[in-house]
C-alpha cells in the first residue's frame, strides 16, 4: 500500500506541476505570437558625444616614436560614439571643450571610441592639431540598432543596423530598459511609431508601422525543442514513478524545456506574470545542472562512487542557491552567470574524477547518450565560433542570430530522443517503448516521398525561371536551319518553351528513378523486400531431397525458412508414432530459452494441433490462454503442422517477421506447402532411419 500511495502522490504532484508550467508555457506563447512588434533589437548608447566629421589617427599598436607616424586617414568615422580621452570620462561636450583647449597642438591624445555599426570599441592616438573643436556634438541619450529583421516592421520603415534611436513618440530615454517601457506602452495603444534617428550626422524621422503578429521560425524550433524535453520527461516520469532515475528524468527534463520553450519572450506590459514566469526561468537555469548530476547518480545505473559521497549533491545544490541569491540580491547578471559556470565546472570535475563508480555495461548503455551530448557541446561551441568571428562578415544571412537557435535547438532537441532510444532498447526502467519497425517502414517511406514532392515541386518552379541564350535556329519545312539573323520574340518563346519542356521531361524521370532507387533501400533495411516463393520453394525442396537424417533435415528447413522470409525466430519438431518428440532445433532463440519453450510447451501444443485434424495452420492469437501467452511471450505467431494422411509428423513454429509487418496470404500459402514438402521429406527420414537400424 506504501508503494502505490507513493506512486499516486508523485503523479498528483507531478501533474500539477506540469500542468502548471504547461500553462505558463502557452501563455507566455501567446503573449510572443500576439504582441505587436518592430522586429528590432537595440542597446544602450555607452555615451552622448557624437564624432560629426572624419579624423585621422593611427591605432594605438603604432609607434609612438615617430614624429607623425603612418596615419590611417578617417580612422575615426562620422558615427563614432567616445567614451574616454586619455581614460578620462566626459558626459557632456562642454567638459570635453575644456579638456581639449588645455591641450598643445603638438601633443597626442589616446581616444578610446564606439562604433555602433559593428559593435565594437576600438582606440586610437589622434594629434591634437588634427582634432578640430567641432569634430563631436553631444546627444541626448540613446539606444543603437544591433539588427534589423530583414522584411520586419522596421526594415520596412527604413531603419538600419548602427542608427541610433533618440526619441519614440516624442519620448525621451536614459536608456534600453526605459526605451523598451516607451514601448510596451506604444504596442499597447496602437500599431505605429515614430522614430527620431541619427544617421551619419543627419537627423531622420521614420514611421514604423508594427507587425501585429510576430513569431520567427527560430522561436518555433526553440519552442518545439522545449515540449520535446517536457513530453518526453513526463511519460518517463508518469510511466515508472517508482524508479528514482524516472523522476529524476522528469524533473531534469522539465526544468531544462520550461526554460527552451519560454526563454524567446515578448511582453507589453511587465506584470505579475511575467515575473513569475521569469522566476521560473531562473529557477529552471540554476537548478537544472544539480539535477543532471544527481539524475548521473542513478541512470543508467548506479554509479557506487559517488552514492557514497552526500556531500557531493550537497555542494550541487548549494552552490545553485548560493548563485540564483547573489542574482537575485545584485541583480548583476554577470555575477549571475560566473556562479552558474563555476557550479557547471564544479559538475564536470565530480562526473571525470567518479567516473570508475559506473560499471562497464552501465557505460554501454551509456555510449549513445554521451556522444550525442559530445557532439552537442561540439555544435554549440562552433555555433559561439560563428556568433564572434563569422557574424560581422555575414551579418544578412546571421541576422538576430535566427540560424544559431534553429542550429542549436535542432542540436539540443536529440538529446531527449537518445534517451528514449536507450530506454527502449536495452528496457530499462521496465519500459517498453521501442518503435515498431512497420512503424519505422511507414514514416520512412512517407519522409522520402514528401522529400522527393518537395524536391519536384521546387524542381518545377525553378524550370521556368531559367534564363539562356537561344540558338539562331528555325524550323523551315522538314529542315532545322542556322540563320544569323536574330530570332523573334515568339520564336525565343517557343525555343524556350520546348526546351523548359524537355528539361521537366528528363528531371522528372531522374526523380522518378531516384524515388525507386530509395525506396529498394528502405525496403531492404526494413527487410520488405518482395519474396520470390517460386524461387524459394525450389530451395526448400533441394534442401529437403538432399537430407536424410531428421536432424540434417530439421536444421535446413528452419534456417532456410529463416533467410526466405526473414522471420525473427523459426522451429521445428517432429513427432515419432505421433506423441514422442525425436527431433526439435530452431533458429533465432536462445538454446537455453528453446530448451525451456520445449520441455513446457511442446505436449501441451501437440494436443493442440492433435486435437484439430482437420486445420493446419494455427495462429497463436486464437490458441487456448495458457498456449498463447507462452507463444506471445517467445515471439512464436503462427503453428503449421506437418501431417501425412492424417498423421501427425511435426509441427513448425514460426515467428514475427523482421520488418514487424502482418504475415499475408501467400506467405500462409507458403508455409502450407512448405509443411507439405516436409511430410514426404520427413517420411523418408523416417524410412531410412528405420532401414538404417535393420542393417
Amino acid at each position: 500500500m506504501t508503494i502505490n500511495y507513493d506512486k499516486n502522490l508523485f503523479r498528483f504532484i507531478y501533474s500539477l506541476l506540469l500542468a502548471s508550467l504547461l500553462a505558463i508555457t502557452g501563455a507566455s506563447l501567446y503573449r510572443y505570437a500576439s504582441s505587436p512588434t518592430d522586429e528590432n533589437l537595440f542597446s544602450s548608447t555607452p555615451g552622448r558625444l557624437y564624432l560629426t566629421t572624419p579624423v585621422p589617427a593611427y591605432p594605438q599598436s603604432g609607434k609612438e616614436s615617430q614624429s607623425r607616424p603612418s596615419l590611417q586617414p578617417d580612422s575615426l568615422r562620422v558615427g563614432d560614439i567616445l567614451r574616454a580621452v586619455d581614460n578620462s570620462i566626459f558626459d557632456n561636450f562642454q567638459a570635453l571643450a575644456n579638456y581639449l583647449s588645455a591641450i598643445s597642438a603638438s601633443d597626442t591624445l589616446e581616444m578610446k571610441i564606439f562604433r555602433p555599426l559593428q559593435r565594437k570599441g576600438y582606440t586610437y592616438h589622434v594629434a591634437r592639431a588634427d582634432l578640430p573643436d567641432s569634430a563631436f556634438r553631444e546627444i541626448p541619450s540613446s539606444v543603437y540598432v544591433i539588427s534589423v529583421r530583414a522584411g520586419g516592421a522596421s526594415d520596412r520603415g527604413g531603419l538600419k543596423k548602427g542608427d541610433l534611436i533618440t526619441r519614440i513618440n516624442n519620448q525621451g530615454f536614459q536608456n534600453s530598459r526605459e526605451a523598451d517601457q516607451i514601448l510596451r506602452e506604444v504596442n499597447r495603444t496602437g500599431l505605429e511609431i515614430d522614430y527620431e534617428v541619427i544617421r551619419n550626422n543627419r537627423e531622420i524621422q521614420l514611421k514604423i508601422k508594427l507587425a501585429k503578429v510576430g513569431i520567427h521560425l527560430a522561436a518555433l524550433f526553440m519552442i518545439f525543442t522545449g515540449l520535446t524535453y517536457i513530453a518526453s520527461g513526463a511519460f518517463i516520469a508518469l510511466s515508472r514513478p517508482q524508479y528514482k532515475a524516472a523522476r529524476l528524468i522528469g524533473f531534469s527534463f522539465l526544468a531544462v524545456g520550461f526554460f527552451l520553450a519560454v526563454v524567446l519572450r515578448r511582453d507589453i506590459e511587465y506584470d505579475t506574470f511575467a515575473l513569475l514566469r521569469d522566476l521560473l526561468i531562473v529557477l529552471s537555469i540554476y537548478f537544472s545542472p544539480p539535477l543532471w548530476l544527481h539524475l548521473g547518480h542513478y541512470f543508467p545505473g548506479e554509479n557506487t562512487e559517488m552514492l557514497k559521497r552526500r556531500w557531493i549533491l550537497a555542494v550541487a545544490y548549494g552552490m545553485a542557491a548560493a548563485s540564483l541569491l547573489v542574482f537575485i540580491i545584485t541583480k548583476q547578471q554577470k555575477l549571475g552567470t560566473v556562479g552558474l559556470m563555476l557550479m557547471v565546472l564544479y559538475i564536470l570535475t565530480i562526473s571525470f574524477l567518479y567516473r570508475k563508480g559506473v560499471s562497464a555495461e552501465c557505460k554501454t548503455i551509456k555510449r549513445h547518450i554521451r556522444r550525442t551530448t559530445i557532439a552537442a557541446a561540439v555544435v554549440i561551441l562552433l555555433i559561439l565560433v560563428s556568433v564572434y568571428f563569422v557574424f560581422p562578415i555575414n551579418e544578412a544571412y546571421f541576422a538576430d542570430g535566427s540560424v544559431f537557435m534553429i542550429a542549436l535547438s535542432s542540436v539540443l532537441s536529440l538529446i531527449p530522443l537518445v534517451f528514449l532510444y536507450t530506454i527502449g532498447q536495452y528496457r530499462l526502467l521496465d519500459l517498453d517503448i521501442r518503435v515498431r519497425r512497420n512503424v519505422q517502414y511507414n514514416l520512412a517511406s512517407v519522409t522520402w516521398i514528401l522529400i522527393l514532392l518537395a524536391v519536384y515541386i521546387r524542381g518545377l518552379v525553378f524550370l521556368p525561371s531559367l534564363d539562356f541564350e537561344a540558338a539562331n535556329i528555325q524550323i523551315k519545312g522538314t529542315s532545322l536551319v542556322v540563320t544569323d539573323d536574330p530570332l523573334t520574340a515568339e520564336e525565343i518563346n517557343f525555343y524556350r518553351q520546348m526546351v523548359v519542356m524537355m528539361l521537366a521531361i528528363v528531371f522528372s524521370v531522374l526523380l522518378w528513378k531516384i524515388a525507386k532507387a530509395g525506396q529498394r533501400l528502405i525496403d531492404h533495411k526494413f527487410f520488405r523486400s518482395q519474396s520470390d516463393f517460386r524461387k524459394a520453394a525450389r530451395e526448400l525442396t533441394e534442401v529437403m531431397s538432399t537430407q536424410f537424417s531428421m536432424q540434417a533435415l530439421a536444421e535446413g528447413i528452419v534456417q532456410r525458412l529463416a533467410d526466405l522470409l526473414k522471420v525473427k525466430t523459426v522451429g521445428v519438431f517432429f513427432l515419432r508414432d505421433e506423441k514422442d518428440c525425436c527431433c526439435k532445433t530452431t533458429c533465432g532463440m536462445e538454446m537455453e530459452q528453446w530448451e525451456r519453450f520445449c520441455s513446457e510447451m511442446l505436449g501441451k501444443i501437440t494436443e493442440v494441433v492433435r486435437s484439430n485434424p482437420g486445420e493446419s495452420l494455427f495462429s497463436a492469437e486464437y490458441l487456448p490462454e495458457v498456449v498463447r501467452r507462452y507463444l506471445n511471450q517467445s515471439g512464436v505467431r503462427h503453428l503449421i503442422a506437418i501431417r501425412s494422411k492424417e498423421k501427425l509428423l511435426g509441427v513448425l513454429l514460426v515467428g514475427e517477421k523482421l520488418s514487424e509487418s502482418p504475415f499475408h496470404k501467400e506467405d500462409l500459402v507458403f508455409l502450407g506447402t512448405v509443411a507439405k514438402q516436409a511430410s514426404v521429406a520427413l517420411e523418408n527420414a523416417f524410412l531410412y532411419e528405420s532401414l538404417a537400424e535393420q542393417e
